[in-house]
């Protein structure tokens, strides 16, 4: 077993490599502390802050799409819906072609201020621009070819294997991606007028795991990758040149 989550570990690990560069900011950077989330806002007050704030992220992550994707039309149209929920959450998915964003009802009524909103949609536009939903089915198939080719090279059951290897690829992948949506959201949200550090913040009420497979990295890890990502704008600008993203 330990031959095949090896194995697996590292197929994972070589095929989720970012596309676009990301800061090494481990421990780099402590998380705020008054973070505290909003109290006493309604789900349509929540969803008002979210349509004022989309008005200004959409264009940016619209042209930030094109731009680094070379797609035009529906698969750089982003829209916005809300789903029930009773832990904050936002994810981004796919209908009718289109790239959707989700706020579930207890994001609205938690998020503290506009800067977070503006974050967090970004960060969900960052998922898309840089194919993470592809990608992660791409990385889960392949690893799940992987674990079933190894343990039965070894005399165990194939498909036990392939089970283990998509469970495995399948969360591999999210804390590269997330760090890679996390430098994708900082541009777009400093692009459309917010303070993307400010935003970031939200990590501190969101613990993330040390765990090599935990689905998202700690919150200092992904804080300090956004402070120097957002440093890395400022230095652009104070060189006279427009904020671009860097790729690998």
């Amino acid at each position: 077993m330990r031959i095949l989550i090896s194995a697996l570990g590292v197929l994972a690990i070589a095929a989720c490599e970012p596309t676009f560069v990301v800061p090494n900011a481990n421990g780099s950077v402590a998380l705020p502390t008054n973070v505290a989330p909003a109290g006493n806002r309604s789900v349509a007050q929540g969803e008002d802050l979210m349509r004022q704030v989309a008005q200004r992220v959409e264009p940016i992550a619209e042209n930030t799409c094109r731009i680094e994707t070379g797609q035009s039309g529906d698969y750089c149209d982003f829209r916005f819906q809300i789903a029930a929920g009773d832990q904050p959450n936002a994810f981004q998915t796919f209908q009718d072609g289109h790239p959707i964003i989700v706020f579930n009802e207890a994001m609205l009524r938690t998020v503290r201020n506009a800067n977070e909103v503006a974050f967090i949609m970004s960060h969900e536009a960052g998922h898309h621009i840089a194919g993470h939903l592809q990608r992660k089915q791409q990385q889960a198939g392949l690893a799940g070819l992987a674990g079933a080719l190894v343990l039965g090279s070894l005399g165990g059951n194939a498909q036990a294997g392939a089970d283990i290897g998509q469970q495995i690829g399948g969360r591999a992948y999210s804390q590269s991606f997330e760090l890679e949506a996390d430098v994708l959201g900082t541009y777009i949200a400093e692009l459309a007028g917010y303070d993307p550090v400010d935003g970031a913040a939200s990590f501190a009420r969101f613990a993330g795991s040390s765990s090599a497979l935990a689905s998202h990295p700690p919150g200092a890890q992904r804080y300090g990758t956004v402070v120097a990502t957002a440093q890395r704008i400022e230095a652009q600008r104070a060189q006279g040149l427009t904020p671009t993203i860097p790729r690998n």
